[in-house]
């Protein structure tokens, strides 16, 4: 029996009686869905990239920094103080193998938000955090798709390890 189940005999009568307490509701929470989860570039090279990956990676949009790495310095109250720099960090778009989902590329798109000396000393220190870990990170200008049209078709030779090797090896513009 829980305890919802377990009154008394005086809170049975009050409760008969409309006096007893009533259930609490839940807490209603101020949270809705947003209508813009991807910007209309990052829709549009989200929707290229997908063409231009394949099967051989996993897209994943809007990635947190923090569930990407972790420091490791040797002294708890360093690593909380490195770890609390990328806390609200994200990079626009992360490609895994489909196997194992083991980061392949970050992707951060170089839309007109990056031209403020705020924002590019951000994507300074992010770049140092990609470079630090040994994961690449390329930055392709969120024009670049109108200029080439989308991407061109990658060609794999039926090897995704070696498609994906290829690809992160290269600036997308030469994919592209």
């Amino acid at each position: 029996m829980n305890a919802s189940e377990k009154r008394g005999c005086l809170e049975t009568v009050l409760q008969a009686l409309g006096l007893g307490t009533k259930p609490a509701k839940p807490e209603s929470l101020p949270y809705r869905l947003t209508d813009k989860f991807l910007s209309p570039a990052e829709l549009n090279f989200y929707r290229v990239l997908r063409t231009a990956v394949g099967d051989w990676a996993v897209i994943c949009p809007k990635v947190s920094l923090n569930d990407l790495f972790y420091a490791k310095s040797g002294d708890r109250k360093t690593n909380v103080a490195y770890r609390n720099r990328i806390a609200r960090k994200h990079v626009d778009f992360l490609l895994c193998d489909p196997q194992s989902m083991r980061p392949l590329l970050g992707i951060e798109l170089d839309d007109a938000s990056h031209r403020r000396a705020d924002r590019q000393e951000r994507d300074r220190f992010v770049e140092r955090v990609f470079s630090a870990a040994g994961l690449p990170l390329q930055s392709p200008s969120a024009g670049l798709l109108q200029r080439c049209g989308g991407f061109r078709h990658v060609e794999t030779g039926g090897r995704r390890e070696r498609a994906a090797r290829d690809f992160v090896s290269r600036p997308l513009e030469t994919i592209l």
